[in-house]
Order: C-alpha cells, then structure tokens, then sequence
C-alpha cells in the first residue's frame, strides 16, 4: 500500500517540482495525525472551513467529508496545481468516493495577504503552519479580527511557546502580548519531525486557538460600556498606542521599559518615568509585564505631558 510520504514524492516527481525550503514545505504524512486533526477541529456539517497552505491535500481530504465547503490558500503554484488536478480527478469518481473533493475550492494567494479577508470573514481556520509564517499570521488573524471562535494550527514547538510565554519568560515578546489580548492558546499533543517530509530539524504541536478570547480578560477600553468622551482617545487609538508600546518596548527588550519606550519614540524618558509611577509599575524589563500592566501603562501615558500623538 502506498504511503502519503510515497505519495508525495510521486506527485512532485510527476510535476518536475520539489519542495521549497523557502516557504519552509514540510508536508504532513501521517494520516493518524490528519484524523486526529479532524477530531480535535469537531468540523460542523455545515460551515465553510479556511485551510492555510493545503499544500497536497492531505489533510484537505481527511477535512472536506465533514464540512460544507473547504477553502485552501496556497501560495506555491505548483503544489496548488498539483492539488487541483488531484481534486478534478476525485470529482470524476463515483459518488461514492470518499473524498470527492466537489466541496473544496482553491485560491492561489499569499495567506498574509488579500484575498484572505474576503474568504476568512466569519470562518474557522486550520493548517500546518510554515515556521516563517506562523506567528505573523496568527497575530494578525487575532488583532484583525478575522479569526474567530476555535481554530486548529500545527506549529512548530518553539512558535507554540513563544505565543503562549507567560510573564517573566524569556520566551515572551511582543507576539507573545498582542496575541494573547485577543486569543487564548492550547496545546493539544505533541507531533514528531517523522511525521513530515522532508523531515524537520524539531517537533511540531497541534495548538487551539480561540479567537476572541483573552486569558486575561478584555482590554479595559475594549469593554462594553467603557466611558468615553469627545476630548478622549477612543478605543481605536488606544488599541494603535498599546500595540505600538509592546512593540516598540520588546523593540529595545534589554533595556528598562522608561529607556525602551524613549528609545522607540513613544514618549520622553520623563513622561514614561511618571506614567509608570502612576501606574504603579516598576521600571522593569518588558517582558515581566502582564497584558494588563501594559494597557494600564497605555492609559497613563495618555495622561502624560508630552507623549507623540497617537497615529
């Protein structure tokens, strides 16, 4: 019987195409895995799912019987043609086929980019996570507010700890704060290199993401009935100045947090001295802060005396 890791080789072969380390392709092919994928995913008769990066479909066949539509982003043009012909063979089978491939469509496309919102709107996500794309896109996908309730990823075990650091962890940085305001993270088990073709240099896991979702509960300003008036910064530009404070201070990560906030631009060293004072927080490295220590030093230097205007 032929394997997936068999099946993979022959396909690319027939294409005259290898995988691209480039795009960081380690294909999934383990079936085991796909089906407890599936399980984990609980796929609903009737949704449309988004697969990132579908790659061969083999993971997109174990999904596609259980949903109403399935809609792969894949951005190597030769695996997507790979896939499509693939899928317009399964069409032509009987009906009885277990994989009939006639709910699945796909969109040549750079997850990362359009046209990922027109299709991602309102759907639940899942994919093998390349390395290089893995934490931009799920950052992005929490703060845009395009992924939504539970959604399935294989990340590599170094992204899944990073994303998930805990305050004081080395690991934490500035994905780790602006992921977790809008996404709570689960590791479900653990997936060896073996397998993936080509085989990685480490473990994978396979993670929950609940979108929407905060382990520390909401933004203070992001709260039903937070008061506002017309000479305050509305929500919005306090979502721009929190995100610009994580980023720039995890920017200068080894320096105090009133030196990094000064060296990114944020504000004068004296104004995020006092706004720190005010908010009752030690002049500490910026991976010790919690989300709420954060939001709480964004609503002071708000109040500070000469902060850059939020843009």
């Amino acid at each position: 019987m032929t394997t997936l890791r068999q099946e993979a080789k022959t396909l690319l072969a027939a294409a005259g195409a290898a995988p691209v380390r480039a795009l960081g392709q380690c294909f999934l092919v383990d079936p085991n895995i796909h089906q407890r994928l599936v399980r984990c995913f609980s796929p609903q008769a009737e949704e449309v799912v988004i697969e990132i990066g579908p790659g061969l479909g083999f993971l997109t066949r174990a999904l596609s019987p259980h949903v109403r539509r399935v809609v792969g982003i894949e951005r190597d043009r030769r695996a997507a043609a790979i896939l499509a012909a693939e899928l317009r063979a399964e069409r032509a089978t009987p009906r009885d086929c277990s994989h009939p491939g006639g709910n699945v469509s796909l969109v040549v496309a750079d997850a990362m980019l359009p046209p990922l919102p027109r299709h991602g709107c309102g759907a639940r996500f899942i994919g093998n996570l390349p390395y290089h794309i893995a934490v931009p896109l799920l950052v992005m996908l929490s703060r845009t507010g395009m992924g939504v309730g539970r959604s399935i990823f294989l990340v590599q075990l170094e992204l899944a700890a990073r994303l998930g650091a805990p305050p004081g962890s080395p690991a934490r940085g500035a994905p780790s704060v602006l992921f977790q305001t809008r996404c709570r993270l689960q590791v479900l088990f653990r997936v060896g290199r073996s397998a993936f073709w080509p085989q990685p240099k480490v473990d994978s896991v396979a993670v929950e993401a609940t979108f929407g979702e905060c382990p520390e509960g909401s933004l203070p300003w992001s709260a039903a009935g937070h008061a506002t008036t017309s000479a305050a910064p509305s929500p919005r530009q306090l979502d721009l100045l929190f995100d610009r404070l994580v980023r720039g201070s995890f920017t200068h990560r080894r320096k105090r947090l009133s030196n990094g906030i000064a060296l990114a631009g944020i504000a004068s060293r004296a104004c995020a001295t006092a706004a720190l004072q005010r908010a009752e927080l030690p002049d500490e490295r910026p991976e010790m802060l919690s989300i709420g220590q954060f939001a709480a030093l964004t609503l002071q230097l708000c109040e500070a005396a000469a902060p850059e205007p939020v843009r």
